[in-house]
């Protein structure tokens, strides 16, 4: 059978398409789903969140699938664009508004939304591992490390705890916290707080519900006294020292497009942090542990000098 006839018609075809050469304006958009089983009404979450972004510069809203809240959203200036990215996550009404970056000859089909990234606030470390080897063993176990913070300047500490950058899993329980063993001393408990975190499930510790819904057993988690996931989990979002942030994810798109202050730091280029190791040091950090597992850090077991 010829290609075009019968019942296999159009199955190998290409038609090429025309495509607007308007680059430019393409690489101001996002796509946006909020994650919610919940009936919406349309109008209120489109005044949201206008009324949360505040765009000075205009902004244009496309409804992609309305039955799904997705919504494709053009900047008409770059200022606009990087601030809503790197201010991500945005929630509206509550609950978690989903933005990834729409690049040219996207269709939503390409567009994964099954990771979200989050500002993550590690708290109760020794002081001898706040640097950066650490920050990034830390980040990968709760998600996959985009960037964290050289809390360690010139001998002084700018925070009381390591805070990182990572892209987290939705439909995984959240990390709750890590045992981190000590030479002389018995563990001691590594406390994780979400900035920004709203409206996840208190029974499993996920964001979103694969399927018909959570998969623990309310019965059973109900009957806990000490439960492990609640509110407790949450905080409020804090300001990001620019100019200390390390990049690890170089592709990230609030790196590429000029998110952040002059003297960011690629990790893995021909520059290296003050604090941080090269790349390949990075790349040998220790596997994430379970919740509530054990989490060795480099600095504590060791005795290395992560500083080097």
């Amino acid at each position: 059978m010829e290609i075009g006839q019968g019942s296999e018609a159009g199955k190998q075809k290409q038609v090429p398409l025309w495509l607007s050469q308007n680059r430019e304006r393409k690489k101001k958009a996002l796509v946006g789903k909020i994650l919610t089983q919940k009936n919406l009404n349309y109008p209120t979450v489109v005044s949201m969140i206008n009324k949360a972004w505040q765009v000075e510069n205009g902004l244009e809203i496309l409804d992609l699938d309305r039955s799904n809240l997705t919504f494709l959203f053009r900047f008409n200036h770059n200022k606009d664009f990087q601030r809503v990215l790197k201010c991500r996550p945005w929630n509206i009404l509550g609950f978690l508004l989903n933005l990834q970056v729409w690049e040219d000859d996207m269709i939503l089909q390409d567009v994964s939304f099954d990771t979200a990234p989050f500002w993550v606030q590690f708290h109760d470390l020794p002081v001898d591992a706040f640097d950066g080897l650490n920050a990034k063993t830390l980040g990968d176990a709760v998600g996959e490390t985009v960037m964290f913070e050289n809390l360690m300047v010139d001998g002084n500490m700018l925070r009381t705890f390591i805070r990182v950058r990572s892209l987290i899993r939705l439909d995984e329980p959240l990390q709750t916290g890590f045992w981190v063993p000590r030479e002389a001393r018995d563990p001691c408990w590594v406390r994780i707080r979400y900035e920004r975190l709203q409206n996840f499930c208190y029974r499993c510790g996920c964001l979103v519900h694969n399927g018909k819904g959570c998969r623990a057993e309310e019965s059973v988690v109900s009957m806990k006294e000490d439960k492990e996931f609640g509110p407790w989990l949450s905080t409020l979002g804090t300001r990001t020292f620019e100019e200390v942030v390390v990049i690890c994810k170089q592709q990230w798109p609030e790196a590429r497009f000029s998110a952040f202050g002059d003297q960011s730091i690629t990790v893995g280029g021909s520059s290296q942090a003050s604090g941080v190791r090269e790349a390949e040091a990075l790349t040998s950090v220790v596997k994430p542990s379970p919740v509530r597992g054990s989490l060795p850090l480099k600095a504590l077991v060791t005795g290395a000098d992560c500083n080097g």
